[in-house]
């Protein structure tokens, strides 16, 4: 399900969808698959 942010400044913005990426990359590397993390922000939120 996304997960929709409160009201926040671009940047924290930005760094919060890096962090969702990077925890991805971070599971995907802990479970047999390779580092890579990504996620597709349409208005605001993770789709």
């Amino acid at each position: 399900m996304p997960k929709q942010q409160p009201e926040q400044q671009p940047e924290q913005q930005d760094q919060h969808f890096l962090q969702q990426a990077i925890e991805l990359a971070i599971n995907s590397a802990t479970q047999q698959g390779g580092p890579f993390g990504a996620v597709i922000v349409k208005p605001e939120k993770i789709s």
